[in-house]
């Protein structure tokens, strides 16, 4: 117990000689660089709505550093090495679409007629992707002659070990896939990967029990 009174001690020291810099800062008429924390103090015309938000600023920006300061004296170390622009904790992989993922060859109109928007309120244009037609139609023109349109699925694990469910249009230059125009992204429950996972573990095993067993 001893040691998470040490490290909330050390957080909370942090956080006071943060607001505190801020405060002198503030007072000699200049702005406390950008960071984590550049938004606690907040201006308000009304000194009970300034008090009341600051003093919500204040434990707010109390409880993230208090439990969150190693992370930023880690981000201010490393803007000091590097400076705003330093690397990022986790280098983000960047999507694109492999053969494995294609999944039907499709004409332009094809695609338009399956993706019409038919809105009764009229709320989108009844055009191919709605609102996004002007984006789709930037897609199509930027191929050239020979290009052939898939659309594409893909399971997709992010830096941080997410999974990710990615679908959409691709255009397929001498079988490589190239750009594509993505229409849904969304994050994978925990429970459905881990099912898959199960899955192809029992899989596996099966086949190697039967392998063995014909050996």
């Amino acid at each position: 117990m001893i040691y998470l009174y040490g490290y909330l001690g050390a957080g909370v020291a942090l956080f006071t000689w943060i607001y505190l810099w801020s405060l002198w800062k503030a007072r000699q008429g200049e702005s406390a660089q950008a960071g984590p924390l550049s938004g606690i103090r907040v201006a308000h015309t009304n000194l009970w709505e300034r008090g009341r938000a600051e003093t919500l600023m204040v434990v707010l920006g109390l409880g993230w550093v208090a439990t969150c300061w190693p992370w930023f004296v880690y981000w201010r170390v490393k803007e000091r090495i590097w400076g705003i622009d330093a690397p990022a904790l986790v280098d983000e992989p960047v999507f694109a679409v492999e053969p494995a993922h294609l999944l039907e060859r499709l004409t332009v109109g094809e695609v338009e007629a399956r993706e019409t928007v038919f809105d009764p309120l009229g709320a989108a244009p009844n055009l191919p992707f709605g609102h996004l037609n002007a984006a789709w139609r930037a897609f199509i023109e930027g191929g050239t002659e020979g290009d052939e349109l898939w659309s594409f699925s893909a399971d997709w694990r992010t830096a941080w070990d997410n999974m990710e469910r990615r679908a959409g249009y691709v255009r397929v230059r001498e079988g490589a896939p190239g750009e594509h125009f993505q229409t849904m992204w969304k994050e994978l429950p925990l429970e459905a990967e881990r099912g898959r996972a199960a899955d192809a573990a029992g899989r596996g095993y099966m086949s190697g029990l039967l392998r063995r067993n014909a050996d």
